[in-house]
Parts: C-alpha cells; structure tokens; sequence
C-alpha cells in the first residue's frame, strides 16, 4: 500500500514549535543563563558559560548576536545557530518535546564570566549602512521619535547615524580628533552601547560658521530634537553624554569649553532632562562652564515634558517648531 506525504502536517508541526518554543527556552536548555543586569524588559540577555552572548526578542519569538551582524533569526534558526549543520528535520526532533515547556529565566550567577574576543567597536560601526530614507532606523526617527527630516539628514550627512538592526539607531560617539570610541544604540525595544569602547561625546553641529555655543544632552535623539526645536542655528554644536559624565566625557566637555573660552559671547546651554538626574548633571556642566570662564544657562524641556524628545513628539502635529530661546 502506498503512502503519501502530507506536507499540511509538516506546516501545523512547524506552527506548532514557533508558536509553543521560545527562544529563551532553547537558550536555557543550551546552557545559557540570563543576564539580569543588562536585559531590558522587551529584550532578555543571555550568556553562557565560554562567554557566547545572544539577546532575545520579539516576546520570545526572535534572537539576535550582538557580535555577530548577520546571526538572527526564529526559534530554528537559533538552534542551527548554535549547532551549526544541523538540518530542519534534525532541529524538529529537538524542538518537539519543548512544545508548551516554558522558561524559568534563571538568572547567571555574579561571578565574572569568560566571554569571547569582542569585536573592536569601530569595526562593528565600520560594518553597518548609513540610514536611508524609508528604512527601519529612518521610520523610527521619523515616526515615533517625531524628528524632522532635515535633523536626520544632517546627521546622515556628518555620519554620526548608521542603521543597527530591527529599527535601532546607531549614534557616534567621537573624541577631539574624531576618533571614534563608541555608540549609542537607541530603538523601540533596546537601548545600550556595546562593550569594549569608551563614551565621550555624541557631536551634531548646526549650520556653518565658528563654535560660539554648545548644547549638552543627555541622550543623542535628545540632542537631535533639541536641534531640530533650535532649528539647526549656526555656529552651535549639539552633542550628548549617553547619560551619566565618565572622565573621558568631562575631559571631551573640558576641551570643548576651553575652545569655546577663546571665543567672544560664546556659551554653554544646558539641556538635560527635568529631575534628580538632570539637576546633577546640570550641576556638573555649571561647574565645568565656571572652570573654563564660560557663560552657561540652564533651558529645561518646556510643556512639562521630562526630556527633549518628549517635547519634540507632543508637537509633532504643528506645522513648524519653535526656537528654543537659549
């Protein structure tokens, strides 16, 4: 009696494991250990033991390798990941019997754990595309960051923005010589910058013309909406410290503030975000300003929004955005 394939059993079956396996259970099951510290509510970070990293998303249901540009992927794919030659039919009979086990999310123990060489973070930025318009990081700016076209486009053109994956946008940071050191990574479900590079500064100028004001944030898509509110003024440098101030982010402020000594009128504008946080880093680039003889203001997000970008999305439905003022 012959017998004939049914490929709609092949389909349910597959269905079945996308929908009852998680990656985060495979991870578990592999070895790997959650990294509780640096996971995001949308995006668990998992590690095992000989220092492989993989980061999960999309509820569960994809993965990515952050030192690995191209490693993303389903529920199978992961499994051929990490057991590279495997076949689908061999990575089926894996998966069945994880269908409808859930994971436990055990978080990796404190010790320090060995990872893999990591990938030095000017080639990881050497690797990724400027932004393009219509692109993921472009409708990610564009659309739910509020941010005007003529903002992105300018820092497309000073390449301080490259396209990370799944909508996150990369942000330069560079030292006084335009080394870069490191980057900010910003989108719908991470935020972060990789290991192994030092924050200084993100830098965006405004227009032409000599430096004679600075514009520090917080966060780049912070300094990218102030600009956008300031529409772009000249002789004006927009930049951001990724947060908190390390040494080399107030050595980088240091010597932009002894340039801007030099120059007559010239000023500091602070623009960190309202609460505790931005009143200390305030406070700190005051300081800094007095050191260098520099005058500096205080300008918080107006609209009672917390930061820049808040303010820049409340207003997105008007037709043109006021200056700052500052």
């Amino acid at each position: 009696m012959t017998t004939f394939h049914d490929p709609s059993a092949d389909r349910e079956e597959l269905h079945a494991i996308r929908a009852g396996v998680t990656c985060a259970l495979v991870l578990e099951r592999e070895g790997f250990l959650l990294d509780k510290k640096e996971s995001t509510r949308h995006c668990p970070k998992y590690r095992s033991q000989d220092g492989r990293i993989v980061i999960v998303n999309h509820e569960g249901r994809g993965w990515w390798d952050p030192h690995d540009t191209v490693a993303r992927g389903d529920v199978f794919k992961l499994v051929q990941h990490l057991h590279p030659g495997l076949t689908l039919g061999h990575v089926r009979q894996r998966l069945r019997p994880m269908i409808g086990l859930t994971a436990s999310y055990a978080p990796m123990p404190r010790q320090p754990v060995r990872e893999t060489p990591e990938v030095p973070v000017a080639e990881q930025w050497g690797k990724r595309q400027r932004v393009r318009s219509g692109s993921a990081v472009w409708r990610y700016l564009t659309e739910d960051r509020a941010l005007p076209r003529r903002a992105v486009e300018a820092a497309i053109r000073q390449d301080v923005l490259r396209e990370g994956i799944y909508g996150t946008a990369l942000f330069s940071h560079r030292d006084a010589l335009g080394v870069l050191t490191n980057f900010e990574m910003r989108g719908p479900n991470y935020r972060g910058c990789p290991r192994g590079g030092q924050k200084t500064l993100f830098r965006l100028r405004g227009g032409s013309g000599r430096m004679d004001r600075l514009v520090v944030t917080e966060a780049a898509i912070d300094a990218l909406s102030f600009a956008a509110l300031d529409q772009m003024r000249d002789g004006t440098l927009y930049v951001s410290t990724a947060g908190g101030m390390g040494p080399e982010a107030v050595a980088a402020l240091g010597a932009l503030l002894g340039d801007l000594a030099q120059v007559p009128d010239a000023r500091l504008v602070i623009g960190t975000d309202r609460g505790e946080g931005g009143d200390r880093y305030a406070a700190q680039l005051a300081t800094l300003a007095e050191a260098a003889g520099v005058w500096s203001g205080r300008i918080l997000p107006f609209d009672d929004r917390s930061d820049w970008n808040e303010v820049l999305v409340r207003r997105a439905g008007r037709t043109s955005s006021p200056s700052t003022g500052a």
